[in-house]
């Protein structure tokens, strides 16, 4: 039998958390990923030899993780991407996106960047606030969504 050469390459690790969080029961992250029905594409399925070529072929290195742009949808090389921590942490199953006066913000966090507030700011701006025993509702023209639905 051949060997691939690549068990202490960070792409191997990559490949074995995510096999594991679609396809063993007992794994913490099961029920967030196999057990909602996201699995991987047969080609990486059967192989971390085809999983490390499309990596190194769409921009892995080290410092990045593996996205799914849609976090509904499965690994599959269309679905896929990598990116920081900081991009993958905002792009989860109760993600939404943030509209405040018309334009739409992928984060609370990258909506507050740009306005020079705090998140929480805009987090009232959008959902209102109970403060001191009242309630404040929304700005107008503020308001937020959920990505995945």
């Amino acid at each position: 039998m051949k060997k691939h050469g690549l068990s202490k390459h960070p792409l191997y690790h990559k490949h074995s958390l995510m096999m594991h969080r679609c396809y063993d029961q007992k794994d913490k992250r099961y029920n967030s990923y196999g057990g909602r029905g996201i699995d991987v594409c047969e080609k990486w399925k059967n192989s971390v030899v085809e999983f490390y070529k499309w990596s190194m072929q769409n921009g892995w290195k080290i410092g990045l993780t593996i996205d799914r742009k849609n976090n509904n949808n499965g690994y599959y090389p269309k679905n896929c991407r990598f990116v920081e921590n900081k991009k993958n942490n905002r792009n989860k199953q109760n993600s939404k996106y943030w509209v405040i006066f018309g334009k739409v913000y992928d984060s609370s966090r990258d909506a507050a960047e740009k306005l020079s507030v705090s998140p929480p700011t805009i987090r009232r701006w959008c959902n209102g606030a109970w403060e001191c025993g009242k309630f404040y509702k929304p700005k107008e023209g503020c308001y937020s969504y959920k990505k995945y639905q």
